[in-house]
């Protein structure tokens, strides 16, 4: 299986068979990826900045995943960046204001989209972060 945008910004889910499954209809949607184990989809899903005067830009301000038949979504700041992690249970998802720092927030979606801590944390120390959690901000911060 794959995932796959079409020039309207729409998500499909190519299945091994063949079989193509449009997830999403609006078009706001970008950085699709699938879970190493191929049973979760995800994507950012932009919003337009009606703030802004002469122009139009939006940002991506939630994370979406269709897993078993539904979609579940995480929405805090600006989505910097976001991937799966382990075999696609677990998701870490850089939040953070339009400009400035990140914070890394990880979250379990095999059970639930509560968050499971945070790292990158520039108000204070990383609080309750498990340790492959603290193994993927390492590496991003060394990068």
């Amino acid at each position: 299986s794959y995932v796959i945008m079409d020039s309207s910004g729409n998500i499909h889910a190519i299945h091994d068979d063949g079989k193509d499954v449009q997830l999403t209809k609006d078009g706001s949607r970008r950085d699709a990826q699938v879970s190493p184990d191929k049973q979760t989809v995800g994507w950012t899903v932009d919003v337009e900045d009606s703030s802004t005067v002469g122009y139009k830009r939006s940002y991506p301000l939630a994370v979406e995943f269709y897993k078993d038949g539904h979609i579940i979504s995480i929405m805090d700041n600006v989505v910097w960046s976001w991937e799966f992690l382990d075999s696609g249970n677990h998701v870490a998802i850089c939040f953070g204001p339009a400009h400035g720092w990140c914070a890394f927030q990880f979250y379990d979606i095999s059970v639930s989209t509560s968050s499971i801590g945070m790292c990158g944390n520039p108000n204070g120390p990383d609080k309750d972060v498990p340790a492959w959690a603290k193994e993927f901000c390492l590496s991003k911060k060394s990068r």
